[in-house]
């Protein structure tokens, strides 16, 4: 360690050495957190952080939650707690989880190495790429939420912290794991997240008198104008994207648990913007999409659009495999459809006739709705994706608004019906097929084929979502 660290003009709360760093870091995370977090962390919390800071170190409190909005702070704050608990628990350990083992290294971790690294004093140690060791019993890992036995072995004398960031992930198996970890005097759990889901033990501690609560909405976050916290921009953006009444909206901007289930992808309102009173001129690349009927009254749809408007809609059911080629061919050279433009559901009974189109030297796309989507950290599958593609062509602000002409509302009207949700490891899931049809008491197959229609377009009409 350098004198210069103890400059007083540069740390003025620090006192000028000789002294016992050890004890001195000891006290000071313990009886004044925001000034260790300023002083020896180099990190200057905003109010709601300073709030949560002065809860941890208060000795009569072992548990905190902390709903949220997005970019208010949190993963800096955790890794500040992190510090600090091992300052006051020498021995002692700090396991960090979260919804997905990708998440705990993509985000908690890193900005760990980062504020260890950007300390003003040398902390001890090194943070490798899933623990940071200071010590016998005494350092930080990171613990894969999968398995609740995961939690077991980091027992002292001192106790242990366990942090678990995107808690509404949590199951009831794992709380009883690290309830098991924290038995020992001088224990903390911390629970931080978007409050995705109003039930499972990150709920339940908002309902609880055992647990110290936290909310923060990233409007609140916005007004600070603090760089890297939410911005005003962005919650209007979210608004605009979602809608003020959405529980995307509710959980990631507002830090509100959702009211009730999953929102409707599209809304009824929309549809007076969508609906045009007749087909317009033909512009730009045709595009068609066909959903291959599966069974039953199921029906095979193809449907070909522009870049402005669906020109045509046609409904078959009870076509065999090669029927289904024939009809294929005739709709797309009718409409001038280049083979490269025709996305054909793979899945079932379409991947037939796929191969059929491939054998014929149509080299069509098949596009399977399980498959995994492009963008991978937003998207559960790619019918989700695309899904989320049809949404952003239909929204009424859509610079390339697609329109969907009134001798086919019904068309429109389905596209109402799939609804979607974000799951606890941040991704959106749309509603099953399967499910849609016992609610409606018919397969959304005409949305289906439109959706199709966007394979290769998904980062045109897909927004960005922090």
């Amino acid at each position: 360690m350098t004198a210069s660290l103890y400059d007083p003009r540069r740390t003025p709360d620090l006192p000028d050495v000789p002294f016992d760093p050890g004890r001195f870091y000891f006290d000071l995370a313990r009886t004044r957190p925001i000034a260790y977090t300023k002083k020896i962390l180099g990190i200057n919390p905003w109010r709601k952080q300073r709030d949560i800071l002065r809860a941890f170190v208060d000795p009569a409190i072992d548990k905190i939650a902390w709903r949220s909005g997005n970019g208010v702070g949190k993963t800096f704050l955790l890794a500040s707690l992190i510090c600090n608990y091992l300052d006051t628990h020498a021995p002692g350990y700090v396991v960090v989880s979260g919804a997905s083992w990708t998440g705990i290294l993509k985000t908690i971790w890193p900005t760990l190495r980062r504020v260890v690294r950007g300390a003003r004093v040398p902390l001890g140690g090194k943070v490798l790429g899933t623990e940071w060791r200071r010590g016998e019993m005494w350092g930080a890992f990171c613990v894969s939420p999968d398995e609740p036995e995961n939690f077991g072995g980091f027992r002292t004398e001192n106790g242990a912290l366990v942090l678990v960031d995107e808690a509404s992930a949590l199951s009831y198996s794992s709380m009883e794991a690290i309830l098991g970890v924290c038995s020992a005097a001088g224990s903390k759990i911390v629970l931080t997240g978007n409050p995705l889901r109003p039930e499972g033990p990150f709920f339940d501690a908002f309902q609880s008198s055992e647990w110290e609560t936290f909310h923060t909405s990233s409007i609140e976050a916005a007004k600070t104008k603090i760089p890297g916290l939410a911005t005003e921009e962005w919650c209007e953006a979210m608004a605009n994207e979602y809608g003020r009444e959405s529980n995307v909206y509710s959980a990631r901007v507002l830090g509100q648990f959702p009211g009730g289930g999953a929102d409707n992808l599209i809304s009824l309102s929309w549809l007076k913007h969508i609906i045009t009173p007749k087909v317009a001129r033909p512009r730009g690349t045709r595009i068609m999409g066909v959903d291959v009927a599966r069974f039953g009254d199921d029906r095979t749809v193809l449907i070909i659009r522009d870049d402005r408007c669906v020109l045509g809609v046609f409904c078959y059911a009870k076509k065999s495999t090669m029927e289904t080629v024939g009809l294929i061919q005739k709709h797309a050279d009718e409409f001038g459809v280049r083979a490269e433009d025709i996305m054909v559901d793979d899945t079932g009974l379409g991947g037939g006739v796929t191969d059929r189109l491939h054998e014929l030297g149509h080299e069509v796309l098949p596009v399977n709705f399980g498959e995994r989507a492009l963008d991978r950290e937003r998207f559960l599958n790619c019918r989700a994706e695309l899904y989320w593609a049809l949404r952003g062509a239909l929204k009424p602000d859509s610079e390339k608004r697609l329109l969907i002409p009134k001798q086919w509302a019904s068309l429109a009207k389905e596209c109402t019906w799939p609804r979607y949700k974000i799951r606890s490891d941040r991704l959106i899931q749309l509603e099953g097929k399967d499910e849609i049809k016992k609610r409606k008491k018919r397969s959304p197959d005409e949305a289906d084929a439109l959706a199709l229609t966007f394979y290769r377009q998904t980062n045109e009409f897909t927004m960005e979502a922090a």
